[in-house]
């Protein structure tokens, strides 16, 4: 007999420690993501459990209090940008290549054998 559990992804956006500045506070935001799976194995007089995880934090804004005013500026992650616009580029531009090689070849007509005598 044996169980296995899958559990779903958890994603919160919780407040990091607030850094006073004069009289101004900022409190940083983060993404939590978390998922777990485990399982538990059950052989006559034998028990046997596993389990494994992972936990993903990402930055996501400030809050910047002032007073009684509060504010929020999030943070836009320009690197995973660009890094997800480079493999795009990278898979895209062979399969160009050789659509315009097949063009190319398909508009100067069939091969001409050589014709040495």
């Amino acid at each position: 007999m044996s169980g296995r559990q899958r559990g779903p992804a958890f994603s919160e956006v919780i407040e990091g420690r607030p850094i006073r500045i004069r009289d101004r506070e900022l409190v940083p935001l983060v993404r939590v993501t978390s998922w777990v799976k485990r399982g538990a194995a059950l052989r006559g007089q034998d028990v046997g459990a596993h389990g494994y995880g992972f936990v993903h934090l990402k930055p996501v804004g400030v809050v910047e209090r002032d007073g009684a005013s509060r504010r929020q500026l999030a943070i836009h992650d320009r690197t995973c940008r660009a890094l997800w616009v480079l493999a795009v580029t990278v898979f895209l531009v062979p399969w160009v290549a050789v659509l315009l090689v097949y063009l190319a070849r398909r508009s100067s007509g069939p091969a001409r054998p050589n014709q040495s005598a």
